[in-house]
């Protein structure tokens, strides 16, 4: 197998623009997992609650991204509450839902997914998902996977681990219909 982890994000909260909560996921990858919150956070006028054990990510546009080389991702993922981002995110071909990177600091490649994202305004759709698959150890070859995804080569690998994951756990009630 090729891919090894499961995260699947949502934009459930609206108060936050760009915040995206882990809703599914395998549990297994050490560098998200060390992400995740060890306390509970109250709902604010500008952010929704954080519950224990709960994993959010944070959209960052381009100009937010200080990345090397020439190379400009479409966009950037924060995780946790550390600043800085954790990868950028290439989308070779504007007509697919797809998208690759790779864990700064690590050899792992990651694959993205999309489906209801779109991006207006600078903040993700309420709803809109976006599915993280991690391929250890693989990040020389994260355009082959994404192109190997293309042609339909992982399909049998996607619903694997989608059919791991387990449900996280994500604050309830705290949801503000402001946009």
């Amino acid at each position: 197998m090729i891919l090894t982890d499961y995260y699947r994000f949502e934009r459930v909260c609206t108060i936050s623009k760009t915040r995206l909560d882990c809703v599914a996921s395998t549990k297994s990858y050490p560098v998200f997992e060390e992400k995740r919150s060890s306390r509970n956070a109250a709902a604010s006028n500008k952010t929704c609650a954080v519950v224990v054990g709960g994993l959010t990510a944070g959209y960052l546009r381009p100009e937010y991204v200080k990345a090397a080389g020439a190379r400009k991702p479409e966009f950037a993922l924060r995780m946790g509450s550390g600043k800085g981002h954790i990868t950028s995110i290439f989308k070779p071909s504007p007509k697919t839902s797809a998208g690759y990177g790779n864990v700064k600091n690590t050899a792992d490649a990651l694959l993205f997914v999309f489906s209801g994202f779109e991006v207006v305004n600078g903040a993700p759709s309420v709803g809109g998902v976006m599915e993280i698959f991690v391929a250890r150890g693989m990040a020389n070859d994260e355009l082959a996977i994404f192109w190997a995804f293309l042609d339909g080569e992982l399909d049998e690998e996607l619903e694997a681990l989608r059919g791991k994951a387990t449900q996280d756990p994500t604050p309830t009630g705290e949801q503000d219909s402001k946009e």
